[in-house]
Order: structure tokens, then sequence, then C-alpha cells
């Protein structure tokens, strides 16, 4: 869709129209006299595009990121789409026979829908009702899903971040580090946005928590093992926050398989443990 759809596009218009069914719809005007025409927008659909489109269709949508394959990887592909013709057939019958058999509680079912803002229940309201129907760990499976889709992980600064981070944990060879440390030592990566990041200002520590967190990689309560520097306020047996190593691990065979791991210059700092 990334082809066809910029941010002045009038077909936001229409994708966002069918939202909701009382309301999907749009006018045209049509005909040699150009009569005003109700055109229905009401349907489900499917979009694929790199980069994210605007905020306001991307509430109103069911997000799956998708991420490079590692080349490690062995993958199963599916059968091109005519050859699962009969497969397809199959699984329709499957889902309208369920849906028949639990069609009175399927619209009775007074689904709490806390924890989730209105457009997200909105959005999750259909698999959230036949998960709660479905029962055993549907429910939980599917209210896991149901939270705020991360930010795909763009060409570019994302990219220069994941490698800097990995160059960072391979020079200092340790699998955690505290977030006011890594933000350090990404200044100092001369060659990359991250000493100038904002108007000729260093990143710092809640920057960086909003780059990863795009990325769906959050800090954790750690504990220090060895005296810091006293620029970054922390000491032995003291708690702070940081990112283990292994939470980046996908992120780094997915986009950074062709580029080696190297040395780089890093601030001073001791040693930390993930706090158990």
């Amino acid at each position: 869709m990334d082809t066809f759809l910029d941010s002045s596009s009038e077909l936001y218009g229409i994708l966002n129209s069918g939202h909701e069914r009382e309301i999907a719809y749009v006018e045209r005007c049509v005909g040699d006299d150009q009569m005003p025409r109700r055109f229905t927008t009401w349907c489900p659909r499917a979009y694929a595009m790199i980069g994210l489109p605007k905020r306001t269709l991307r509430s109103r949508s069911l997000s799956i990121s998708l991420l490079r394959k590692p080349a490690d990887k062995q993958i199963k592909k599916l059968p091109r789409v005519k050859k699962m013709g009969p497969e397809w057939e199959r699984l329709r019958r499957q889902a309208t026979r369920w849906a028949a058999d639990h069609a009175e509680r399927l619209r009775s079912i007074e689904l709490d829908a806390s924890g989730l803002a209105n457009r997200l229940a909105d959005n999750w309201e259909p698999l959230l009702v036949i998960a709660e129907v479905a029962g055993g760990d549907w429910p939980a499976r599917v209210r896991d899903l149901a939270r705020p889709p991360a930010v795909t992980c763009a060409e570019g600064r994302n990219i220069a971040l994941l490698r800097d981070i990995r160059n960072i944990f391979f020079t200092r060879q340790i699998a955690v580090i505290p977030v006011a440390l890594l933000a350090a030592d990404l200044a100092r990566q001369i060659e990359s946005p991250w000493p100038h990041f904002d108007h000729g200002e260093p990143i710092d520590p809640h920057q960086l928590g909003a780059l990863l967190g795009g990325l769906d990689v959050r800090s954790k309560i750690m504990k220090v093992t060895q005296q810091l520097e006293l620029s970054f306020g922390l000491r032995a047996g003291k708690v702070c926050r940081g990112y283990q190593k292994k939470d980046f691990e996908t992120l780094f065979g997915s986009y950074l398989t062709n580029k080696p791991e190297e040395k780089v210059e890093v601030s001073q700092g001791g040693g930390f443990e993930a706090n158990a």
C-alpha cells in the first residue's frame, strides 16, 4: 500500500469510514447530472506496506509486524493459493459450522474489555468474544495480543541503533546494561546520529527508551554489582533500569545478519547482573 497511499491521500477517508457498520459509507457525485450517491465501505480488508500509515488508520487496524527472516532460520512455505482451494474450503465450512453452533452465545456474551482503550477494544471485540466462547487459554492469549502495536523496525536510523547497541554489548562483553550507561555509550559513536540526536545534544535515556519501545524492547529492573561512575548516580547494591542483550537477539538476527560485530569506543562503567 505504500506505493499509492501518501499522507494526503483521500483513500484514508474511505478506509477509515469502514470501521463501524452504522457509518460505513461514503458519498460521491455520479452520472452526467452529478447526483450524490451513497456507497458502502463495510467489508473486511487487509493491507500491507513498508513503514506505517497515518495514525487514524493504525488506530482502526489489527497490526501484524513483520521482521526479516534470519538467514539461518528454515521455514516451510505455504502452497500457492490455487493449490490451497480444498483446504480453504474445509476451513470455511468448519468456521461456518462453529459460528452456527455457538451463535446464541456469541450474540449474548458480556465482554469485559477492561484494560483496553476504547478504539482498541472496538477493534478486538469480535476476536475477544470468539476467544471467550472457545474457552481454555484462548481469552488470555488474545488479550496478550490485543495491545498497542509496536512500530515496525524501519531501515536507516533503527538499523543504525541496533548495530551500535550490538557493538556496545560486544565491546563490553556483558549481558545487561543500564539505560543511562547505554545512552552514554551511544553518545560516543561519532559516526552515528546519537551524539547530536536532539538539536545538537546527545541522546538521553528517555529518548533511547522511546526509540527502543518502538521496537518492542523495554527496560527491566537490574541490580548494580560494581561501583559505577558517579556521573551515572549508580552504586553497588543499588537497582536501576537496564536492557538485557537477549531481548535484542531476534532483531539482531533479522536485521544485522551481514554486519559483523566490532569493538567500539564506550564510556567507563562497571558490571551488572539482572535482578532476580
